[in-house]
């Protein structure tokens, strides 16, 4: 496990070229005709970019600076709710894998239990994630049992904070680990794995099809 704090040059020099817990979303679907849709290849064509030295600009946006200023006031509400203590992470690579990895947004101590902290911009998504597990499950699912697949934990609590929201700023919804959930994420990534080590050799020998 890195040491290096989320965001910062480090952390992201360590997640470069690996697929990430947070993107696993992207790799889940077949296109047509495709073992992948559109955005998944091209998910994969950005990781074989990164593993050849090339990298994004990071973009930030008013929501993106909310989640990063709101994340601690986050952490610390499920701690004092929860009874519990929380131990911050860095980039976590895969054991068995390491073309694959994710970043948790702590581990809680002394359990097996990891937590992944969301903290909307618009309020009405904090209400959503309230009252809509499905809706979770469809936008952070993958994230959630990826990485529980990664970091071997046996669950994930799924934290929605929003400080403005007077009568009830913390919602707190635990999801268990599910092997046959996190087995389908591991066969994707490898599927993605393989591909992208064929597409990386196919450029280096310049007979590249995709």
């Amino acid at each position: 496990m890195s040491n290096a704090l989320q965001g910062n040059k480090e952390w992201l020099a360590d997640r470069r070229g690996k697929f990430t817990g947070s993107k696993f979303k992207l790799l889940l679907n077949r296109g047509k005709g495709k073992d992948f849709t559109d955005q998944g290849f091209n998910y994969i064509r950005k990781v074989v970019a990164e593993r050849m030295g090339s990298y994004e600009f990071e973009a930030s946006s008013a929501a993106c600076r909310w989640g990063i200023e709101s994340e601690h006031l986050s952490i610390k509400a499920y701690g004092n709710q929860k009874n519990v203590a929380i131990e911050e992470s860095g980039f976590i690579i895969h054991p068995d894998y390491n073309f694959t990895g994710c970043s948790v947004d702590g581990f809680v101590i002394g359990q097996k239990g990891i937590i992944e902290a969301k903290n909307p911009y618009n309020p009405a998504n904090y209400i959503r994630y309230c009252t809509e597990e499905a809706y979770i499950i469809k936008e952070h699912g993958s994230q959630i049992y990826g990485n529980m697949w990664i970091t071997k934990a046996d669950y994930c609590d799924f934290i929605a904070y929003d400080k403005r929201n007077k009568a009830m700023p913390l919602y707190v919804k635990r999801f268990l680990r599910d092997e046959d959930k996190i087995n389908k994420i591991s066969e994707r990534v490898n599927l993605a794995e393989d591909i992208a080590q064929e597409m990386y050799n196919d450029i280096l020998k310049n007979d590249c099809e995709f």
